[in-house]
């Protein structure tokens, strides 16, 4: 794992897995919640994710990790939290750190992946909080923060 300061979305197209911190709120009209911080930085330059987020989540459970392929490009959710007005855990955080291993472990073990700082700012932990926990992704997800 390494960390990165900027926006990740400037070098958007030198990853093959692009992740945003995000929750389990599906909305009535079927998308996932995503208004705000990172989420909502993937929702504005690719309308329509939200929706093919919605049709592989259930509403208000623990996934962890979900990957769809939209417009040709592999896309991640990385759950922190499970209702978009919650805080972030560190249990989850956790949680989902192992899931993104797994699925990077074998076949994908050369893909670079993508992810904001999980946690912080509309999650409302410390980066101190996190960064124990982000520390054991593997060696091909970088974490960027602002």
């Amino acid at each position: 794992m390494q960390i990165r300061t900027g926006n990740m979305f400037d070098y958007k197209n030198n990853c093959d897995l692009l992740l945003v911190t995000g929750n389990s709120y599906i909305k009535k009209d079927s998308s996932l919640a995503m208004g705000r911080g990172a989420a909502g930085g993937l929702k504005n330059l690719y309308p329509g994710i939200e929706y093919e987020f919605g049709k592989n989540i259930t509403h208000l459970v623990t996934y962890g990790l979900v990957i769809v392929e939209y417009k040709q490009k592999l896309f991640g959710l990385f759950q922190t939290k499970v209702h978009f007005k919650d805080k972030s855990t560190t249990d989850l955080i956790e949680y989902s750190t192992e899931k993104l291993n797994d699925y990077l472990k074998d076949t994908r073990a050369t893909y670079c992946a993508y992810l904001n700082l999980p946690g912080v700012g509309y999650g409302g932990l410390y980066y101190s909080d996190v960064l124990p926990i982000i520390r054991k992704l593997t060696g091909k997800v970088i974490v960027w923060r602002q």
